[in-house]
């Protein structure tokens, strides 16, 4: 019996320590709730999973976000050592992009990640502070110039290709090609131009569920979100579709149709995997930011998904230009190995011999002029 009873009261007593522990760091989690994020509504995930879960998720988007950081930053850095920027400007406006994608990365990271992770909500209300205000809006402007600047690259790269033929791009082939990318996108389209039409009283869908929902009150449209942002997003983003689409129906042709051997040959596959990657890429984040238009917020498991897709929009310029760019690949490279080029060769630290033949040589001169004087 007296076994018992101590190890009942070493029971009680473990569990009152777990009980005061858990209280301070609600508390210190509360005081961290009000400092941050004063006047945001709550419970982002109530409807996913338990507290454990909804904390997992949050350090995560944190955790990728701190990744993409890292690796938009190891890109720049390659960037701005191989010079090129200084041959072409395109490569300007892709590091311009990568920074601002790395400044989305660090806003998200930084603020979604800990909303989500201290229960509050910055993606899902319409009862919001400042703080979320002043995100939201800082997002979209830069997301907006990233979808601007990509299609400056696209066009670019569509006008510089070698030996343009225009005649390939309405082959047979490439016709099925472009059906297939746009039908998807028709409805999408149709959507847009219902909601985005100033005369349109009556709505597609009367509530839609936006991404960032801080720019909308009572479900009304915003002339921000519905007027600018929306049809800039469409069209920033198809526009790039198709410029690969026919980058990438021109390449396979001229794979096709020309007798290529040796280097000229890689250089053709290399180009056509670069383009086709970039097209994959940009064709898939442009469905899924349109799908997010249409998921509730009863759903939050996809939204996180949704928020995803957006970490990995941010990386996927410098993971394009890192894994396909053999500059960029060599100068990271040279970075890694920055011990092994700092230290001198073998050639350097051999001493010459002639050099000190001829110091010999001038103190012997030096020498028996002095005696002579």
């Amino acid at each position: 019996m007296a076994k018992d009873t101590i190890s009942d009261r070493i029971r009680l007593a473990r569990i009152k320590v777990r009980s005061r522990s858990f209280h301070t760091s609600q508390s210190i989690l509360s005081k961290y709730k009000q400092i941050l994020f004063p006047n945001m509504c709550d419970d982002i995930f109530t409807w996913m999973a338990p507290e454990l879960i909804q904390s997992i998720v949050g350090l995560s988007f944190t955790v990728f976000c701190i990744i993409g950081i890292c690796i938009n930053c190891t890109v720049l850095f390659a960037l701005y050592k191989s010079r090129l920027p200084c041959i072409n400007p395109l490569y300007i406006l892709t590091g311009f992009t990568i920074g601002t994608c790395t400044i989305r990365l660090s806003i998200m990271g930084f603020t979604w990640g800990p909303a989500v992770f201290l229960d509050r909500n910055i993606i899902g209300s319409n009862d919001v502070g400042w703080f979320s205000y002043l995100t939201t809006y800082v997002i979209v402007v830069l997301w907006a110039e990233g979808a601007v600047t990509q299609v400056f690259i696209a066009v670019n790269r569509l006008f510089t290709m070698r030996d343009m033929a225009w005649r390939r791009f309405f082959s047979r082939k490439a016709c099925i090609i472009y059906v297939i990318a746009v039908v998807p996108s028709i409805g999408t389209f149709q959507h847009v131009v219902t909601n985005t039409m100033p005369c349109c009283k009556y709505y597609f869908i009367p509530h839609l569920y936006s991404p960032f929902p801080a720019l909308r009150k009572g479900g009304e449209p915003n002339i921000v979100f519905d007027y600018i942002y929306r049809p800039m997003n469409l069209a920033c983003y198809s526009i790039p579709v198709v410029c690969y689409l026919m980058i990438f129906a021109q390449v396979y042709a001229s794979n096709k149709n020309r007798e290529a051997w040796g280097m000229e040959r890689r250089k053709e596959t290399r180009r056509t995997l670069h383009f086709a990657y970039t097209f994959m890429f940009y064709l898939a984040l442009y469905i899924t930011l349109e799908i997010q238009q249409y998921i509730p917020p009863t759903m939050p498991i996809l939204n996180a998904l949704m928020i995803y897709f957006a970490i990995c929009d941010c990386t996927s310029m410098a993971l394009i230009q890192g894994l396909m760019n053999s500059n960029i690949r060599q100068s990271i490279r040279r970075g890694r190995n920055f011990r092994a080029t700092v230290t001198p060769s073998a050639k350097e630290t051999k001493p010459d011999n002639t050099s000190t033949k001829n110091h010999d040589t001038c103190l012997s001169q030096n020498v028996s002029l002095h005696q002579q004087m």
